[in-house]
């Protein structure tokens, strides 16, 4: 059985990643959406993937180049021959960017992220 933590927190951070806003003044908000692919089981769940996984979130740009952000992620569903699950997260960022003269940047992320897993069987904390 895989822990619900280990695919929960990639999948969160990497829907956070996508997300980056942050070389801006003031507040801004934003949002994405995505197919989730998970894999293996779930709370003792084996079945597939599907469902779309959306995120959205709000930060405030204090500097040109640093920023916070909060937002919440719903990371699809995912559906077993006898039983579901699905993953939500609730995440807060400090946000960093860089940039060169030749127009290449670089967005850095430092914060925290927490959700359940919702399945038919019971909920699960991650």
């Amino acid at each position: 059985m895989t822990n619900p933590r280990r695919l929960l927190l990639p999948a969160a951070l990497l829907l956070a990643t996508l997300s980056g806003a942050a070389h801006a003044d003031g507040l801004y908000l934003g949002g994405n959406a995505g197919a989730p692919h998970w894999k293996g089981s779930i709370n003792g769940i084996s079945g597939r993937s599907d469902g779309v996984g959306l995120n959205l979130y709000a930060g405030y740009g204090f500097m040109q180049d640093l920023a916070i952000e909060v937002g919440y992620a719903r990371l699809g569903d995912f559906n077993g021959t006898n039983a579901s699950a699905q993953a939500h997260v609730g995440y807060a960022d400090l946000v960093g960017h860089l940039a060169d003269d030749n127009g290449w940047g670089a967005v850095m992320r430092l914060g925290f992220a927490d959700g359940p897993i919702d399945t038919s069987l019971g909920n699960s904390s991650a």
